[in-house]
C-alpha cells in the first residue's frame, strides 16, 4: 500500500523499470518458450500489483471517497491509513495533531497500526475526525472453535 507521495514517485519508477524489462523479455530471443513465458508472467504479476497500487492512491486522492467498509478489525489499520490519504492529510500533519514526531506516525502506519494501544488508536480516529461504525460482534460456540482448531 502506498501511504505517501514520496512511495508514489518510488512505485511510479518501479512500475517503468519492470515495463521496460518486459519490452526486453519479449525482444530476448535466446530464451526458450517455456522460460520466456514464466519470466513475462512474473513481470506481468509485478506490473498488475503496482498499476493496483498506484491506482488506489489516485483514488484516494481523488475526493471520491465517502465511506470505507471494513470487514473485520484487521482491516482498521490499513483503512485508517486510507482515510488519512483521502482526507489529504500527510503523515507529517497527523503526527502535529497528535503532537507527536512524524516518525511515529511513520513507524504506526509501516505496522498498519498494529502495534498501537487502544487510547492512542482513538486519539488517531479523532485526528482524522471520522467515524469507526461496528455492528456485529460474530463470536464461535465451543464447537466450531474446536473444529476451527483441529480438536
Amino acid at each position: 500500500m502506498i501511504k505517501n507521495k514520496r512511495q508514489y514517485s518510488i512505485t511510479q519508477s518501479k512500475l517503468l523499470k519492470f515495463l521496460e524489462a518486459r519490452k526486453q523479455i519479449e525482444l530476448d530471443n535466446d530464451l526458450n518458450t517455456i522460460r520466456k513465458k514464466l519470466h513475462l508472467d512474473a513481470n506481468q504479476a509485478m506490473i498488475d500489483k503496482l498499476k493496483g497500487e498506484l491506482d488506489e492512491f489516485d483514488y484516494l486522492i481523488s475526493d471520491s471517497l465517502k465511506a470505507i467498509s471494513s470487514g473485520s478489525l484487521e482491516e482498521l489499520g490499513n483503512n485508517l491509513i486510507r482515510v488519512r490519504i483521502a482526507k489529504g492529510i500527510s503523515q507529517k500533519e497527523l503526527a502535529e495533531r497528535l503532537e507527536m514526531k512524524e516518525q511515529q506516525i511513520q513507524r504506526y502506519e509501516a505496522h498498519a497500526y498494529q502495534k498501537i494501544s487502544f487510547g492512542k488508536l482513538l486519539l488517531v480516529q479523532e485526528a482524522l475526525e471520522i467515524s469507526v461504525q461496528t455492528e456485529d460482534i460474530l463470536i464461535k460456540n465451543k464447537t466450531e472453535l474446536q473444529q476451527s482448531q483441529g480438536i
